[in-house]
């Protein structure tokens, strides 16, 4: 299997450095820790493109202070990581080896099309106690059209520690969120989930592993064909906030 196959796959960012403990919520609210960052980016062909080619281009925040150490790693690990190990790479190397395996590709099919591969990581959010990084993916590898997809982290901001929604969230909250995600989903799509192009119903609608919050919402990011075919997208189904302040725990960090 091309390892460029695994590059533009799912990121498998389930691994972080260790974080120091929490301190008390109302300790960061109270006093939010500096935490700034630059953006960087990395460009790299194998070749001038004027004919096919294979391309990496990446562009991302790098931090300072605060929790930075763990949301950089985090970080790099999105838009680095071959997938075939649990050893990140660092961008400059991802971006060789998404480009030699091009090359050996060619070598055997002269008549290959050229290869694309565009992460860019994005601040989306930032609160007090939190921020909230995404990250956007296209990429071209062959066939009939390309692919896109996202993926979100919050983090503490003083000890870079990711969160979950049982972070955020009551025990239990799946089967009464369920019904909010519907409704944002249905307004997205501009469609009902029990419409026979779409592959779940109201009852089955899975909650997406990409999720973030902000001000005023909580909102999960399903990338293409998780809910309906291609040309349906990407849809997101954005929550707002006090439709589930029920749900909310009373020592989040949201």
């Amino acid at each position: 299997m091309l390892l460029s196959s695994l590059l533009m796959a799912c990121f498998d960012t389930t691994s972080a450095p260790e974080v120091a403990p929490v301190a008390p919520v109302a300790a960061i609210a109270e006093a939010p820790i500096p935490l700034r960052f630059t953006m960087t980016s990395l460009q790299k062909a194998s070749g001038d493109c004027a004919a096919e080619c294979a391309s990496f281009e990446a562009t991302w925040p790098v931090f300072e202070g605060g929790g930075s150490d763990a949301i950089n790693a985090w970080i790099v690990k999105a838009i680095s990581s071959a997938g075939m190990t649990d050893e990140p790479l660092s961008p400059e190397a991802a971006a060789d080896v998404f480009i030699a395996d091009w090359v050996g590709y060619r070598a055997e099919s002269a008549d290959a099309l050229g290869w694309e591969m565009n992460r860019t990581v994005s601040v989306v959010f930032e609160s007090r106690a939190l921020v909230v990084v995404g990250v956007g993916e296209s990429s071209y590898t062959g066939g009939a059209h390309g692919n896109y997809g996202s993926t979100y982290a919050t983090f503490v901001r003083q000890t870079g520690e990711p969160l979950s929604l049982s972070d955020i969230l009551v025990d239990g909250y799946e089967d009464k969120l369920r019904p909010h995600i519907v409704v944002g989903l249905e307004v997205a799509l501009e469609a009902s989930l029990g419409d026979a192009d779409l592959y779940h119903t109201a009852e089955d609608v899975p909650l997406a592993g990409d999720w973030e919050v902000n001000g005023e919402a909580l909102v999960f990011h399903y990338d293409p064909y998780e809910i309906g075919p291609y040309v349906m997208g990407a849809p997101s189904a954005s929550i707002p906030r006090e439709k589930i302040q029920a749900l909310i725990r009373t020592d989040s960090l949201w």
